[in-house]
């Protein structure tokens, strides 16, 4: 019976040492799960950061481009106003050229 003592003492003193390192490796593990929480977390930060700073710069870009596009149009109906203005310029000289060329009495 002794013998059959030591050995279920043996057995019993490792099972007590797998368990301690069993439970050292728990405890190891679960600081690397808390500090991965904490990387997630400063992760998220960051990405909830870049996606309201890019919500901003998309903003901005098309508050720019609208703008941009809005100054073109101006630009654009002010040449045309400017040719149109040109052209009824021209057709008054030729119109008065005209009634010169064929009008009987001089302009003198």
């Amino acid at each position: 019976m002794s013998l059959w003592r030591k050995l279920l003492e043996k057995q019993l003193h490792g099972l007590i040492e797998q368990l301690t390192a069993k439970q050292a490796q728990a405890e190891g593990l679960k600081r690397e799960i808390q500090n991965k929480e904490k990387d997630l977390e400063i992760l998220n930060g960051l990405q909830t950061r870049v996606e309201s700073e890019t919500i901003e710069t998309n903003t901005t870009r098309n508050q720019f481009n609208r703008g941009s596009f809005e100054h073109l149009q101006i630009i654009q109906k002010l040449m045309l106003l400017r040719s149109a203005l040109i052209l009824y310029i021209l057709t008054l000289n030729v119109i008065v050229f005209r009634k010169i060329s064929f009008s009987d009495t001089p302009f003198i």
